[in-house]
């Protein structure tokens, strides 16, 4: 027989695998290229027409759309590059969704400082953040189908202030202050449950207001009372004449429930001027909180790790054989 001649000994199942795995290859790298092909039909002079057909074929716009109003509304600023996940059920139009969100709600993945809801205004109207690949396209070509569905997204409550601190209110009381006790008591050097020190010379803010025209700290820079500069993502002011010294020799701060819930409110406002959304005061009402476990009667009381106890905190309790949440 020919020594070129080659009878594959691959079983029906591991011919389907391979089969399979090349067409996954080639629809990701199919859709590696899909910016600069959507950059090459703007440089030719297509228009917006073409340009949303062919966004269209690769992309599934609604999840893409809903992705941006729900990143937006919760500041999670850095899922627009690395922390989002993109996948395909069919192979040729991709969908979004996210992933880590370690920087939402003011957090910050380095646990140095609290993020104003004002923060990424500073940055040039997020600039940076809609520059980047496909997010700039949808920018340009479906601001207005965004704008359209966070407005449907803050009618119905699946966006409102309300809800979403309802839904963080529910998991704070499922963790409960007694788990969070022992995870600061087993992580004592946490920045999260520190404190920033500010050395002196030097005061600091938490209004972030022109961070983005401050130049940054600079050691061989003579700095007199009221100069500003940025140091570790925050803005700091000299309050006497001073060189060498970091205005800092700590960063830290301690979280807690009652800063997340105000976050929100203001975060909402910001994002509903932004998205020009303006409430029109016929919502739907919104549900009663439960009764409080404290005004239930019961012949005994167990914490979550099990012990039994008469005071109540915000967590999980199992009341009457029953687990209660106290808010």
């Amino acid at each position: 027989s020919s020594p070129f001649y080659h009878l594959s000994t691959d079983t029906p199942e591991q011919a389907e695998a391979k089969q399979r795995t090349a067409q996954v290859k080639h629809s990701i790298l199919t859709f590696s290229t899909f910016h600069h092909h959507l950059s090459y039909l703007e440089q030719i002079g297509a228009g917006a027409a073409s340009i949303r057909q062919s966004m269209e074929q690769s992309l599934d716009i609604a999840s893409l759309i809903d992705y941006v109003c729900f990143a937006f509304y919760v500041n999670n600023y850095d899922g627009f590059w690395k922390n989002w996940q993109w996948f395909t059920y069919d192979g040729e139009h991709w969908f979004v969704a996210p992933y880590d969100l370690d920087c939402t709600f003011g957090n910050h993945a380095s646990g140095n400082f609290i993020i104003p809801p004002e923060w990424n205004f500073e940055w040039g109207d997020y600039t940076y953040i809609l520059s980047r690949a496909p997010i700039s396209f949808l920018r340009k070509y479906y601001w207005e189908d965004i704008q359209k569905r966070y407005a449907e997204l803050r009618h119905s409550q699946a966006l409102s202030p309300e809800s979403v601190k309802s839904l963080i209110t529910d998991w704070y009381d499922r963790i409960g202050e007694e788990a969070y006790a022992m995870e600061w008591k087993r992580w004592p050097d946490s920045k999260c449950i520190g404190q920033t020190i500010v050395n002196p010379a030097w005061t600091t803010t938490d209004d972030w207001t022109g961070y983005g025209q401050l130049p940054a700290y600079d050691s061989q820079k003579i700095y007199h009372a009221g100069d500003r500069c940025t140091a570790a993502e925050r803005i700091w002011t000299a309050t006497e004449t001073v060189k060498g010294m970091l205005p800092y020799s700590q960063l830290g701060y301690h979280d807690d429930l009652n800063r997340v819930l105000a976050w929100v409110d203001r975060r909402t406002a910001l994002i509903d001027k932004y998205l020009g959304y303006i409430p029109n005061g016929n919502m739907p009402p919104i549900n009663e909180e439960p009764q409080l476990a404290s005004q239930r009667s019961s012949p005994f009381i167990f914490s979550i790790s099990g012990q039994r106890t008469q005071q109540l905190h915000r967590g999980l309790y199992i009341i009457g054989r029953k687990k209660v949440a106290v808010r």
